[in-house]
């Protein structure tokens, strides 16, 4: 994770990154090129794939949000306790379930369903797909 520090004494942002004078963060996002003046690059590691679980389907599944998963780049386990954004693509109509309860979301073709998980909300989804195949992702944000 690329972490950035803010030495100068006004607000910068970069790219989607907002710095307070005298502020560090941490962030997924590498900009390239070069940083505005105050702004440095302290460390480019450790380096993560963002792409936690990423699975095609054309028949009714359960994917399990995985609890840690190991990095493919820095062979690092990452515990996945929030800050994790699931993707539902469909090109056929499919229904989605959140943790197997609740209500059921209907997906129509060509249709994809985003949910934001600032803490661990999700541990499951069923997907049933009528017709089509869907696609899931799940990503660290």
């Amino acid at each position: 994770m690329p972490k950035y520090t803010n030495s100068g004494a006004t607000v910068v942002s970069i790219g989607s990154l907002r710095l307070e004078p005298g502020e560090s963060k941490k962030t997924l996002e590498f900009v390239p090129g070069s940083l505005p003046v105050g702004v440095t690059l302290d460390s480019v590691l450790p380096v993560f794939t963002p792409v936690i679980l990423s699975q095609k389907m054309t028949t009714a599944t359960t994917v399990t949000v995985p609890d840690t998963y190991v990095d493919s780049l820095s062979g690092a386990t990452i515990n996945l306790t929030g800050n994790y954004l699931i993707t539902i693509y469909s090109t056929g109509e499919t229904t989605v379930q959140l943790n197997g309860q609740g209500v059921s979301r209907l997906l129509g073709q060509e249709q994809y369903y985003e949910v934001r998980c600032l803490s661990r909300i999700v541990n499951t989804l069923v997907i049933t797909p009528a017709s089509g195949t869907v696609y899931v992702t799940v990503e660290m944000v």
